[in-house]
Protein backbone atom coordinates (compact mmCIF):
# COMPACT_ATOMS: atom_id res chain seq x y z
CA UNK A 1 0.00 0.00 0.00
CA UNK A 2 1.12 3.05 -1.06
CA UNK A 3 0.29 7.16 0.00
CA UNK A 4 -2.03 8.17 2.40
CA UNK A 5 -2.90 4.78 3.87
CA UNK A 6 0.43 4.11 5.89
CA UNK A 7 -0.55 5.47 9.59
CA UNK A 8 2.75 7.61 9.51
CA UNK A 9 1.83 9.49 6.40
CA UNK A 10 -2.20 10.21 8.40
CA UNK A 11 -0.04 11.28 11.69
CA UNK A 12 2.71 13.63 9.41
CA UNK A 13 -0.29 15.05 7.69
CA UNK A 14 -2.61 16.16 10.28
CA UNK A 15 0.79 17.45 11.90
CA UNK A 16 1.56 19.40 9.26
CA UNK A 17 -1.87 21.01 9.07
CA UNK A 18 -1.56 21.68 12.83
CA UNK A 19 1.45 23.54 12.44
CA UNK A 20 -0.01 25.44 9.36
CA UNK A 21 -3.28 26.16 10.93
CA UNK A 22 -1.08 27.40 14.07
CA UNK A 23 0.97 29.76 12.35
CA UNK A 24 -1.81 31.15 10.41
CA UNK A 25 -3.60 32.08 13.75
CA UNK A 26 -0.26 33.54 14.89
CA UNK A 27 -0.20 35.68 12.13
CA UNK A 28 -3.44 36.82 11.99
CA UNK A 29 -3.40 37.88 16.00
CA UNK A 30 0.14 40.07 14.50
CA UNK A 31 -1.58 41.50 12.07
CA UNK A 32 -4.75 42.28 13.71
CA UNK A 33 -2.14 44.15 16.35
CA UNK A 34 -0.09 46.41 13.83
CA UNK A 35 -3.74 47.43 12.23
CA UNK A 36 -4.91 48.66 15.57
CA UNK A 37 -1.60 50.38 16.22
CA UNK A 38 -1.62 52.07 12.88
CA UNK A 39 -5.10 53.42 13.17
CA UNK A 40 -4.41 54.52 16.69
CA UNK A 41 -1.36 56.42 15.38
CA UNK A 42 -3.85 57.78 12.00
CA UNK A 43 -6.19 58.72 14.45
CA UNK A 44 -3.58 60.93 16.51
CA UNK A 45 -2.15 62.58 13.63
CA UNK A 46 1.14 60.66 13.61
CA UNK A 47 0.92 58.26 10.92
CA UNK A 48 3.00 59.16 7.76
CA UNK A 49 1.67 61.39 5.03
CA UNK A 50 4.06 60.68 2.03
CA UNK A 51 7.65 60.94 0.67
CA UNK A 52 8.99 64.54 -0.97
CA UNK A 53 10.47 65.08 -4.10
CA UNK A 54 14.49 64.70 -2.23
CA UNK A 55 12.44 61.43 -0.43
CA UNK A 56 12.63 62.67 2.69
CA UNK A 57 9.74 61.38 5.04
CA UNK A 58 6.25 63.73 5.22
CA UNK A 59 4.51 63.57 8.51
CA UNK A 60 0.88 64.73 9.65
CA UNK A 61 2.24 66.65 12.56
CA UNK A 62 5.52 68.16 12.04
CA UNK A 63 7.90 68.21 15.63
CA UNK A 64 7.05 71.72 16.67
CA UNK A 65 3.25 70.89 16.33
CA UNK A 66 3.80 67.69 18.99
CA UNK A 67 5.79 69.46 21.18
CA UNK A 68 2.99 72.38 21.91
CA UNK A 69 0.75 69.35 22.16
CA UNK A 70 2.30 67.71 24.22
CA UNK A 71 3.50 71.19 26.64
CA UNK A 72 -0.32 71.76 26.98
CA UNK A 73 -1.14 68.25 27.96
CA UNK A 74 1.63 68.36 30.79
CA UNK A 75 -0.02 71.67 32.06
CA UNK A 76 -3.53 70.35 31.97
CA UNK A 77 -2.27 67.64 34.26
CA UNK A 78 0.10 70.26 36.83
CA UNK A 79 -2.91 72.02 37.06
CA UNK A 80 -5.72 69.24 37.85
CA UNK A 81 -3.22 67.84 40.50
Amino acid sequence: MHGIHHPWAARTLCRLLLHWMGGVVCQLRYSFVWLLSEASLTFMGLNLKGWDEKGRPIWWVNHIQLCVCCKMLFSLKSSFG
